[in-house]
């Protein structure tokens, strides 16, 4: 009898520790968030001495890779070739302002036609804002860049809202900065270009 009740004792310890590691590692599931490109936008905007262009630019897939509720990592892939100016009503003056930002002047889509941002880290600052700490790729060019965002949450996704301000001659990209060329004028293109985003991810 005091046998059999020690066989009892051992399994049902067993259970426990077996219950308890099951929930440990529920707690601590990796789970990746896709992207929902139906809810996320990045709109840009590009700044010159005579005034300014808007447009969107569409993202081709992203991740974030959860460990519990703790943000480990994160990729996203920006789709370049989808570059569309908003302001410009003329057709053919649309086309042109197109076809230069796609040209080797600018992004050059032809040989890079995608831009990426990844990162490793995420740091919360305070209340639902973050600071994700990654590496950007335009053209070929991969520097450090943090990005700051204020975080939403559902059940099933999450939402990052904020604002990136790129300089452009970082990644090679010089027509038309004063930084480089002598006498532009008011042909002067500002190095720094925005880019403000909203990204939904869901399991």
């Amino acid at each position: 009898m005091k046998k059999l009740f020690l066989i009892l004792l051992v399994f049902a310890v067993a259970s426990l520790e077996s219950a308890y590691a099951v929930k440990k590692v529920t707690k601590t599931a990796v789970v990746n968030y896709k992207l929902d490109q139906e809810k996320s936008e990045v709109k840009w905007t590009g700044k010159k001495v005579t005034g300014q262009h808007t447009g969107t630019i569409q993202l081709k897939s992203g991740m974030i890779v959860f460990k519990g509720s703790a943000v480990q990592s994160g990729n996203f892939v920006v789709d370049m070739k989808t570059i569309v100016d908003a302001d410009i009503q003329d057709k053919d003056s649309n086309s042109k302002l197109i076809g230069h930002l796609n040209s080797e002047d600018f992004f050059g889509t032809e040989k890079y036609p995608t831009a990426t941002y990844t990162f490793n880290k995420a740091e919360k600052l305070n209340g639902n804002q973050y600071v994700f700490k990654g590496k950007l790729t335009i053209k070929g060019t991969t520097k450090d860049y943090d990005v700051k965002a204020t975080v939403s949450q559902d059940k099933t996704s999450y939402t990052a809202v904020g604002q990136m301000n790129i300089d452009r001659t970082a990644y090679n990209i010089r027509y038309g900065s004063g930084k480089f060329f002598d006498k532009l004028g008011d042909k002067v293109i500002n190095d720094t270009f925005t880019l403000d985003f909203k990204v939904t991810v869901k399991k």
